[in-house]
């Protein structure tokens, strides 16, 4: 909902899209690093979903690690609500998860089903990157466009438009607080312990064939930028412990994430095994061989 802040001095762009009232320099650039972490996670699992798709199959993925990411987004969705976060938070959280399902849809679904064939290449192409960067600069472009028509609309007509408000957090003495923020310290053993077990693959295969690195580097961005967010916005002691379990929940897994992209730069010098092309080969030789064997025979 549009609205206009009690400050004149609150960046107005931002309070007619976002209805948030951001004042001062170091709320503007918590503001922005946040968003950058946003747009970093927005596209985390998409280079997963992508590579799975294309190799048709999703075994290098470890599914104790997509399992506990999906319980820890989850209890990020429940503590959201429960402790009255923004909207943006609410809707970006229930995403995660459902970018989580697809994912082990595609676990569960290529687990199952054998292949007899190769797989796409899985380079990015020209057209590919293209048709991204299209949509990305059409919704960049048409958000600009919007703030800044939404600000002179508001400035223009100022009595029009309510105040901004803020989420009225629960009292933080009610059981409904306490709940949402005992779920929000969940999140961080999951995430961290998701990123173990994958860690803990990789070791085992000595390899990251099938595991796409883009994953984790978006993972690790967002969460080193979420962190920064965090401590740029403010170091009150109050607003510190408020905020520990969602700085936990992106701190500890960084280190991990970390962890996981040194393995890429260890493990990817191994030349990859297509284990499904292999058997395929030696099946079509066996073939061969029986059938020459017959041939004999008669």
């Amino acid at each position: 909902m549009v609205c206009r802040c009690e400050d004149a001095s609150a960046a107005k762009f931002i309070s007619s899209i976002f209805s948030q009232c951001i004042i001062g320099s170091q709320q503007l650039a918590s503001f922005v690093i946040g968003w950058f972490s946003i747009c970093c996670w927005f596209f985390t699992y998409f280079p997963q979903i992508r590579l799975n798709l294309l190799l048709k199959k999703s075994e290098a993925v470890s599914i104790v690690f997509l399992l506990m990411w999906f319980v820890g987004d989850c209890c990020n969705v429940i503590s959201n609500f429960l402790l009255a976060q923004i909207l943006t938070s609410k809707v970006l959280s229930i995403f995660f998860v459902s970018c989580d399902v697809m994912l082990l849809c595609e676990h569960f679904y290529f687990s199952r089903t054998k292949r007899s064939y190769k797989s796409s290449p899985t380079n990015y192409s020209n057209g590919e990157l293209l048709s991204y960067l299209t949509v990305i600069l059409f919704v960049a472009s048409n958000l600009t466009w919007a703030g800044q028509y939404l600000t002179s609309v508001v400035s223009g007509q100022p009595s029009k438009y309510p105040f901004c408000s803020e989420p009225v957090s629960p009292d933080p003495k009610s059981g409904r607080y306490i709940t949402g923020y005992a779920i929000a310290f969940v999140c961080c053993p999951c995430y961290t312990i998701s990123r173990v077990f994958q860690a803990v693959k990789n070791m085992k295969r000595k390899s990251v064939y099938g595991l796409s690195s883009g994953m984790f580097v978006a993972s690790a961005l967002g969460n080193l930028s979420q962190v920064v967010s965090f401590l740029t916005f403010s170091v009150d002691h109050d607003y510190i412990i408020k905020s520990l379990p969602y700085i936990l929940a992106y701190a500890i897994p960084l280190l991990v994430d970390l962890w996981v992209l040194t393995q890429f730069c260890i493990y990817s010098k191994n030349q990859p095994i297509d284990t499904d092309v292999i058997e395929n080969e030696i099946e079509i030789k066996d073939r061969k061989e029986q059938y020459t064997k017959i041939h004999q025979k008669e």
